[in-house]
């Protein structure tokens, strides 16, 4: 299973980040800190993590405003 990174763009025509993993009704998990999604998929940890909550659903991330694949 690999995670799939877009971007959106807000209102104000800052992008911001998302990635999709795994099909099923939509998941959203909101990390409570900043991060990367490219760099946290890239850890062994994480992405085995990611991979056992997308089970049966879609999980969707994202990055927040100014940090990780977001704008700045």
């Amino acid at each position: 299973m690999e995670q799939q990174i877009g971007f959106c763009t807000a209102t104000d025509d800052v992008n911001v980040s998302y990635a999709t993993l795994g099909e099923g009704p939509a998941v959203l998990y909101v990390a409570g800190w900043p991060g990367n999604l490219q760099k946290e998929w890239e850890t062994d940890f994480a992405r085995e993590f990611l991979t056992s909550i997308a089970q049966g659903v879609r999980l969707i991330r994202y990055d927040m405003r100014g940090s990780g694949l977001s704008d700045h």
